[in-house]
């Protein structure tokens, strides 16, 4: 017996055939994981274009924000698996974004910062799960996610 025939639609469905016989096929749905979505917080262009790049390269949605209020405002309205965030940003700090993900429901939260190495121990006791000072290699940063919240 050949292997059922496969078709995928556009949104990543997959439907496969298992009729044990061919008068009466029976399609079953095959849905793919959803993808974790991610807060990035970043206001260096560079840094949050080829991360945001990297990141949705490795299986991940993202959402990039610039200004630290709007990311702190964007929290209180959608879930995230996990947020990545500097720590000098205009609008409000990223121990301002840092609070507020710890907050709701204990995001997982990395810092990446170059003002943090004095800072590691306090952004631990604020909650943070990593502190990654820059610079650094976007592999690094995937690496972590998937072990924090299991990435694809």
């Amino acid at each position: 017996m050949s292997p059922a025939p496969r078709l995928t639609a556009n949104a990543g469905v997959t439907v496969q055939s298992s009729a044990a016989d061919s008068s009466s096929p029976r399609l079953r749905l095959v849905v793919p994981p959803p993808r974790p979505h991610v807060l990035l917080v970043e206001d260096e262009p560079t840094i949050a274009v080829t991360l945001t790049d990297d990141l949705v390269a490795g299986g991940f949605v993202v959402t990039h924000m610039a200004d630290g209020a709007d990311a702190v405002r964007r929290l209180s309205q959608h879930a995230f698996a996990a947020v990545i965030t500097d720590l000098r940003l205009p609008g409000a700090s990223g121990h301002a974004v840092l609070r507020a993900a710890k907050a709701g429901c204990g995001i997982k939260v990395m810092v990446i910062t170059a003002h943090a190495l004095g800072q590691i121990e306090a952004l631990s006791s604020q909650g943070a799960d990593a502190v990654l000072p820059k610079p650094f290699f976007n592999q690094q940063v995937i690496v972590w996610l998937r072990a924090a919240i299991g990435g694809p």
